[in-house]
């Protein structure tokens, strides 16, 4: 809490500072002063589009009118709304996101995925699992095997005596892997082995390794490839032979393709589709990777199958690395190695803060997560009350009770953890997914872990007021999200909702503006039935006459449609010319519009009109005047209450983008 009325206190003498400064009030509304800088910044941005251009005075009455209703929703309490502040948070998390990435250290990593993308390595590996945080078995056991190796035992016997991956049976084989499929140390430990060579033991989070690296194959051009195949017989290879002389000599391999043993491949052109790593022999792979433009032909390629031709269909060059950058970016920040990225950019704030942590200042925490018999009431009670000094920032140092809250947040997880471990339940199982990181560790570790949270909260949060600070056109970004939230809270609760809802305010409205609304055109309101024959018309012609419009829908099909037999279709509404072909027919007179084999023969009745009969058959239009009453009541009532005052000087001072 210290820290934190610290840092607010901090900011707001540095903005008033900077305000009394260099930055003079450019209005007053209710009271509170709306500075230049943000009034300039929010003109610029919105009257630099050519389609909506205001004049500075037009906009200076916009940007009243949007205060005072943000204004309105703060006095209601709508920023501490929790799909508010849930929606604000987020939203300022992503846009301070890329000033907390250390840039070197991502350019390094996107540089060296890009790199990576260009070729497939295939591997095979041995793991050993850490279990119950017992890391000094599993470690010793790593290097038994390693020593193994090294005296030349063979490593896919190894693989199926001692690995603990399900690859084990096929002697550790993985098959190819490519730049943000595996855990980060696994993929770099493959990129960096050579061909045919094993890797030293080393760590991931899912325990110990040692990889080989059996091949390694160039991705830069994805290829799409078609065959000419012959089985492996005895005249095959003279056959292919004389097929390869033709094509080099100028025939056409789509020509010849059909005298390839694959037939179904033959009637495709001899299409094998896109060259995925793994998918053809080796000898096959090979060979293609060597090819370099759409058209060119290989050589015959022998594999166990028998005599291949291949020839380039289709050739896709890898984008070039500025192309892929916003991609690896984003791919970086959700990959494991994005903790690389973090810890730099951590360790740069740490410097800039000159944070330091107090030897023994955890220790009081050490022990209250090793001791499980302490009462729930006696260590949060404890925990409040740690004055020796645990850290410190900037030369100023703070108590272990700065860490008291943030502990006791995480302790409750990790034990929530510890309990669903020891059942088998549905419940159980999503506890421990959704809090992994606290899974099988020990207390001591859980300890340094919420710490290292702790911390990593308190320096970002010190970054990021420093940034809000310094960065004027990242502070009234944010802000303007904010006050854009709110507007659209309050517009939605005073005008959106009441005008779509209220049926009886829509109605007298409607009454009260009825001649506003007359049609453009006239329109038929009444009865439309579709009859199946002449008698059946006739009998309805004579129905309608006697009948109340509001129950004639239904008697017509009570009396009509009977037994499983439809003998009319009936429909009503308002129609304007062109929108229903019997109408337009029978009301409008135009000869010849309805046609209709089961249904040929009409009966209409009703009226033609120019005006509506209620707010429902103007409802879009007559919502929109509704909106546009209640705005302008609405704003008069702001006008009202908020005092509004515009200091002219400053306002002919604001610079206006061209």
């Amino acid at each position: 809490m210290k820290l934190k009325l610290a840092l607010v206190a901090g900011f707001l003498a540095s903005a008033a500072a900077v305000s009394a400064q260099d930055d003079p009030v450019i209005m007053t509304i209710g009271g509170e002063p709306i500075l230049k800088s943000e009034f300039e910044y929010i003109y610029n941005k919105n009257s630099s589009s050519s389609l909506d251009k205001k004049s500075l005075d037009e906009y200076v009455d916009l940007f009243v009118k949007f205060k005072m209703k943000v204004m309105e929703a703060k006095e209601r309490q709508l920023d501490e709304m929790p799909t508010y502040l849930k929606e604000y948070q987020s939203y300022k998390d992503q846009l301070i996101l890329p000033y907390l990435v250390d840039k070197e250290s991502e350019e390094k990593l996107a540089r060296e995925a890009y790199e990576r993308m260009k070729t497939m390595v295939d591997v095979s590996h041995i793991l050993i699992k850490t279990k119950d945080q017992d890391t000094v078995a599993a470690y010793k056991k790593i290097n038994d095997i390693y020593a193994q190796l090294k005296k030349g035992g063979d490593f896919a016997e190894l693989a199926k005596k001692y690995s603990e991956c399900p690859s084990a049976a096929q002697g550790g084989r993985l098959n190819y892997i490519k730049p943000f499929t595996t855990v980060y140390p696994f993929e770099s430990m493959a990129y960096n082995t050579p061909v045919g060579s094993y890797s030293r033991p080393f760590r991931s989070e899912f325990g110990y390794h040692i990889l080989l690296v059996n091949s390694v194959v160039n991705v830069e051009n994805s290829l799409r490839l078609s065959q000419i195949f012959k089985r492996d017989t005895p005249q095959a290879k003279a056959s292919i032979d004389s097929i390869l002389q033709a094509i080099r000599g100028g025939a056409k391999f789509e020509s010849l393709v059909f005298q390839s043993d694959d037939r179904d491949g033959a009637m495709r052109g001899g299409d094998l589709g896109w060259l995925v790593p793994g998918r053809f022999p080796a000898e096959l792979e090979n060979a293609a990777r060597k090819l370099t433009k759409v058209g060119e032909v290989s050589d015959v390629v022998k594999t166990q199958f028998g005599y291949h031709i291949l020839k380039v269909k289709d050739l896709t060059p890898m984008e070039s690395y500025e192309q892929m950058l916003p991609e690896l970016k984003k791919r970086l920040m959700k990959d494991s190695r994005a903790m690389t990225v973090v810890e730099r950019s951590r360790a740069k704030l740490e410097r800039e803060y000159a944070y330091a942590k107090i030897e023994g200042g955890l220790d009081p925490f050490y022990e209250i997560a090793q001791d499980t018999t302490l009462p729930y009431y006696e260590w949060t009670s404890r925990i409040q009350n740690l004055e020796a000094p645990l850290y410190t920032v900037s030369g100023e140092y703070y108590p272990q009770s700065s860490f008291a809250s943030s502990f006791k947040a995480k302790k409750d997880i990790y034990d929530s953890v510890k309990d669903a471990a020891k059942k088998n339940t549905t419940e159980s199982h999503k506890t421990i997914a959704r809090y992994k990181e606290y899974y099988q560790i020990s207390p001591r570790e859980f300890v340094d872990l919420a710490y290292d949270k702790y911390i990593n909260e308190v320096l970002t949060g010190l970054y990021k007021e420093s940034l809000l600070k310094n960065n004027s056109d990242l502070r009234y970004l944010l802000k303007e999200y904010s006050d854009g939230l709110l507007l659209f809270d309050i517009s939605n609760k005073v005008v959106w909702t009441k005008a779509n809802s209220s049926v009886e305010d829509l109605s007298k409205f409607f009454e009260a503006n009825k001649a506003k609304y007359k049609f453009d055109s006239p329109r038929y309101r009444g009865t439309v039935i579709r009859c199946a024959d002449k008698k059946t018309q006739a009998e309805v012609s004579k129905m309608v006459k006697s009948l109340n419009p509001e129950t004639l829908e239904e008697k017509i099909n009570a009396k009509f449609n009977v037994n499983n037999l439809t003998k009319v279709k009936v429909e009503s509404g308002l129609y304007a010319k062109g929108a229903n072909k019997a109408v337009d027919q029978e009301a409008f007179g135009v000869k010849g519009a309805y046609s209709d084999s089961d249904f040929p023969f009409v009966v209409c009745t009703g009226e033609m009109t120019d005006m509506p009969n209620s707010y429902k058959e103007v409802k879009g239009p007559l919502i929109a005047d509704y909106q546009n009453k209640l705005e302008e009541e609405w704003v008069n009532r702001l006008r009202a209450k908020y005092n509004v005052k515009v200091n002219q000087d400053v306002l002919k001072t604001v610079k206006q983008n061209n």
